[in-house]
């Protein structure tokens, strides 16, 4: 079949097995406004090898195709044909594609040579302060969230609509208005996979219950961050969660999923909405999602909730148990009451299925290498209650407080914003760490 839209996602990595929401959640705009979409997982596998990767463009694109287009959310600059040699190298090396721009370039060229009523666009919630270098090689970049821009484009392409857009230094035409979706009916929005999608039974699937973060933690570059508690603007209504999950297990017998809000826990009604979506479904469900550890310790009614709903895993972004430097990046809550609030967990949590993840961070303001020896071991020690552990050196990037305010926060920014040093470290000496 010969599609109007074709977008190509994946996570580049080894270390997720669940499809990225991005592209899924514009394919099914794109399809209720009557446009036919291929959505192409594994991009990286489909790269390593261009003769397949053509093969593939053959079989999708047709006279009808409006454009080709890139989920750049979860890219990354490592060369697709070789092995990641170490975790720390990988999350060093983030960038927006999956291989180098001079491979990216002759793909793209591919494009335009073979179907060149084709246009190329890339988008993804994390390529701000990308945008000129992503325009250098695509004719269309999307910024942010794009439920509602994506129909602008593809309305514009096929019944030549107006269309906002501004133009690169580069030539590029950049999408820039309405990045938060504001003017999207978030609320009464589901994810509709369909036939085309291949969804395995028992596959995890990403849920979005909500957008954006209450907090601001001064590290952190995502979109949304800071808003109002209870926004009703992106909170998910109980119906549209359950017509979701009902119609995930009617059509692809899934019931497993990734919550994908960036604070799932932040308020309690939350949780308990979504355990009346789940009832209201008539469908068990089983998930991960990422928790703040001191809405827990404020709010310790939310344990038994979410071990009611089925969580099977918590990530936890602890980043340090060196106080001073917690609270620098807006995390205040004493290290003690974190320790105990898992050794809790570890006795209230039932079920053998259910594992935390605690995340720290090396390199954060006022932590050295000794105050790390001073809460290290007891992340190290085989009796501590987190069951998994993932260390990263800090990345300056982005729209964050720290990448935007470095001297703020002591860093000086050496050659890029992944190449810092204070008077404690440099980004290497954090990644060898």
């Amino acid at each position: 079949m010969k599609y109007d839209v074709v977008l190509f996602t994946g996570m580049t990595g080894r270390f997720w097995n669940a499809k990225p929401l991005g592209a899924y959640r514009v394919a099914t705009e794109l399809r209720k406004h009557g446009y036919s979409v291929k959505v192409v997982d594994f991009i990286s596998n489909w790269l390593s090898e261009p003769t397949a990767f053509f093969k593939l463009l053959n079989l999708v694109i047709g006279p009808n195709t409006l454009f080709v287009g890139f989920s750049g959310t979860f890219f990354s600059s490592r060369n697709i044909t070789s092995e990641i040699k170490n975790y720390s190298d990988f999350f060093g090396q983030w960038q927006v594609w999956p291989t180098s721009d001079h491979r990216m370039d002759l793909y793209l060229k591919h494009i335009k040579k073979t179907f060149p009523h084709v246009k190329t666009v890339y988008g993804g919630i994390s390529i701000t302060n990308q945008l000129e270098l992503v325009a250098k090689y695509v004719d269309f970049v999307v910024s942010g969230l794009a439920d509602v821009t994506i129909i602008e484009l593809a309305n514009h392409l096929s019944k030549k609509t107006s269309l906002k857009y501004m133009i690169g230094t580069n030539g590029g035409k950049i999408i820039s208005h309405d990045t938060k979706a504001l003017s999207f009916n978030f609320p009464e929005s589901k994810v509709e996979y369909r036939e085309e999608d291949h969804i395995f039974p028992g596959e995890i699937l990403p849920l979005e219950t909500s957008r954006g973060c209450l907090f601001k933690c001064s590290f952190c570059a995502f979109p949304l961050i800071g808003r109002k508690k209870g926004d009703p603007e992106y909170h998910k209504h109980l119906d549209s969660m359950a017509n979701e999950l009902k119609n995930n297990y009617e059509n692809h017998q899934v019931n497993t999923y990734m919550i994908v809000d960036d604070t799932f826990n932040e308020t309690t009604n939350k949780i308990e909405d979504l355990l009346k979506a789940r009832d209201k479904s008539g469908v068990n469900i089983k998930f991960s999602a990422y928790i703040r550890a001191d809405l827990l310790i404020r709010f310790p009614e939310q344990i038994k909730l979410l071990n009611e709903l089925g969580m099977v895993s918590a990530f936890f972004g602890i980043e340090s148990l060196h106080r001073p430097s917690a609270m620098a990046i807006g995390k205040s809550t004493h290290p003690d009451k974190i320790k105990d609030l898992f050794y809790k967990l570890k006795q209230d949590w039932t079920g053998d299925e259910l594992r935390t993840l605690g995340s720290f961070i090396i390199g954060l303001p006022e932590d050295t290498p000794d105050t790390l020896d001073t809460w290290l071991p007891w992340i190290e020690n085989s009796e501590c209650p987190i069951d998994m552990l993932n260390l990263n050196p800090l990345h300056l990037s982005g729209t964050s407080e720290l990448a935007l305010n470095p001297e703020k926060y002591g860093y000086t920014i050496i050659n890029n914003h992944n190449h810092w040093q204070n008077k404690h470290w440099t980004f290497d000496d954090a990644k060898k760490y």
